[in-house]
């Protein structure tokens, strides 16, 4: 974890390479910020943000549009969501 602001936001690294490989060296790594907004009384709007994919090198550009695609973060997310409602 890189920062932390109770009931505003995480931030921490993505150490996990364009193969699906450990990246040790957090200087290599994207970045993910999640921000918590109040949207009603009731209920909380999260911002999820994954940035930096430069870092990664080779296969960056490429690493970016899979996160964002078909098998990217909406699917890992609902994925996480549907085990949590079990």
């Amino acid at each position: 974890m890189v920062q932390f602001d109770e009931n505003k936001q995480i931030s921490l690294k993505w150490q996990i390479s364009p193969k699906r490989e450990p990246v040790p060296n957090p200087e290599n790594s994207s970045d993910i910020k999640i921000e918590f907004v109040e949207d009603t009384k009731l209920s909380t709007k999260l911002i999820f943000t994954h940035f930096n994919f430069e870092k990664h090198g080779e296969g960056a550009k490429s690493y970016r549009d899979t996160m964002n695609g078909e098998k990217g973060w909406d699917f890992i997310l609902n994925r996480f969501k549907t085990f949590c409602e079990k």
